[in-house]
């Protein structure tokens, strides 16, 4: 008799939505970027950035990890982060409970930096 291949178990992916296989595994690109007012005022002599103000996180994902660095890579040369640097990180779909049938994102290995 031929063994047969058991279909992944698909989750509910908190706070993305969707449904995801347990385990799969993703690569997150991570840079900052000005909002639209910072990026009117910036200019100007009197400019004074504030962080929590002027800025927003901006995030992309992705399958491969090639994918992921030349992303970044395009973006850091490009000019659009505000500290000319992304991150890249993988990221994996893992299940605290199987009963309740939702999966988060959760990081694995080290952050890489692309500058």
């Amino acid at each position: 008799m031929a063994k047969t291949e058991r279909a992944p178990r698909l989750v509910w992916v908190y706070p993305d939505g969707g449904r995801e296989p347990i385990g799969k595994r993703r690569f997150e690109v991570e840079w900052q970027e000005l909002t639209a007012s910072a990026k009117k005022r910036h200019k100007l002599p009197d400019y004074d950035h504030d962080r929590d103000r002027d800025e927003v996180s901006v995030v992309r994902h992705f399958d491969t990890k090639e994918a992921a660095r030349a992303f970044a890579r395009k973006t850091v040369d490009a000019y659009k982060t505000v500290y000319g640097s992304a991150t890249v990180e993988e990221q994996v779909l893992e299940v605290s409970d199987l009963r309740d049938g939702v999966g988060e994102w959760a990081e694995v290995g080290e952050v890489e930096y692309v500058d």
